[in-house]
């Protein structure tokens, strides 16, 4: 069993979110980081290429939150885009949990809450096609779930955001702003701001968030926007036996629907 080859811990749900939104229309953007590691610095981690990814997440409406939680959690290996020969699909335990397979609450794992806020144990072990088996193991904390008080009906600056806080996670939490013309439930302003227009910056993982004026101020007044709030965690694992390499580790998000008010 190997340990971890890259102890730099960068936030999983930047490529989630951030990066994903990357490759779309030429929207307008602003980034902030507050002295956390750039939106840079997690794309060149998050972009490199593994043999597969074991990932534990939650994604949540800010509305479901009280409901009962493990309905939203998943827990799974992605076999990714390796084109490594493979007789089967590898051995994957997230602290003594199988996920080789898509592993939901909703299908009965009541196991997956269990491993957030905790440092998990990753094992993974496979047997390629040439004959070679291997194994990788290493330890990649999921940070606590995420849980937004209040309803965040609205956003004027001066407003403030409380979440529960984890001294745990150094990688802070994201925050993400979305307008999107196309599902505004005002007409006027849709065809005002035809621009879609994405606001993501990152805060030390403290519990609280002032809401100001630079934050919201390229958004139209009275707009719908997307708002994603996420904490996350990622590392590397490898296995030398076989020369491959994982990516690992664990996010817990809560987004809802809100509108700017200037």
């Amino acid at each position: 069993m190997k340990k971890l080859i890259n102890k730099w811990t960068i936030a999983l749900f930047t490529a989630i979110t951030f990066i994903g939104c990357a490759e779309r229309e030429s929207d307008k953007r602003n980034i902030t980081t507050k002295n956390l590691p750039s939106f840079a610095d997690y794309y060149k981690l998050v972009s490199r290429k593994t043999d597969g990814t074991v990932i534990i997440q939650s994604t949540i409406g800010l509305a479901s939150q009280n409901e009962v939680r493990n309905n939203y959690l998943d827990g799974h290996f992605d076999l990714g885009d390796s084109k490594i020969g493979r007789t089967d699909v590898p051995n994957v335990t997230v602290s003594g949990i199988d996920v080789n397979q898509k592993n939901s609450g909703r299908k009965g794992s009541q196991n997956i809450e269990s491993l957030f806020g905790k440092v998990a144990k990753i094992e993974i072990g496979e047997t390629l096609k040439t004959g070679r088996t291997g194994s990788a193991a290493g330890d990649v904390y999921i940070p606590q779930l995420l849980t937004i008080q209040g309803s965040v009906e609205s956003l004027r600056n001066g407003d403030q955001i409380i979440w529960n806080a984890d001294p745990k996670n150094t990688n802070g939490v994201t925050f993400k702003l979305e307008y999107k013309s196309h599902s505004q439930s005002n007409g006027s302003i849709a065809k005002e701001n035809a621009d879609n227009i994405l606001n993501a910056f990152i805060v030390e993982d403290n519990g609280s968030l002032i809401i100001s004026e630079e934050m919201i101020s390229k958004f139209p007044n009275g707009s719908d926007v997307n708002l994603t709030i996420a904490r996350g965690n990622m590392d590397f694992i490898s296995n030398n036996e076989n020369n491959l390499t994982y990516s690992v580790g664990g996010v817990t998000a809560v987004y809802t629907r809100t509108k700017i008010q200037k």
